[in-house]
């Protein structure tokens, strides 16, 4: 869902991920859920994922448009 969601914000729906095999110390599967923190501190987002997704896909363009990148290797 997050990689779809990330793709759509970035103009590339058909983007799809290449999963390179996990190191021995990656957690094999992950699952987030906020429904913890609701019922303990009521807590709620402000920013739903789609808007959240789309807003960060938007720094991120502007910021490495705007700002030399450079990359070291040792």
């Amino acid at each position: 869902e997050v990689m779809k969601t990330v793709a759509r914000a970035m103009g590339k729906p058909h983007l799809k991920p290449v999963l390179a095999k996990g190191k021995m110390a990656e957690i094999p599967s992950q699952h987030l859920s906020s429904e913890k923190i609701k019922k303990m501190a009521g807590w709620q987002p402000q920013i739903d994922l789609i808007d959240g997704t789309a807003r960060t896909v938007s720094w991120y363009t502007d910021f490495f448009k705007n700002n030399e990148i450079r990359v070291f290797n040792d």
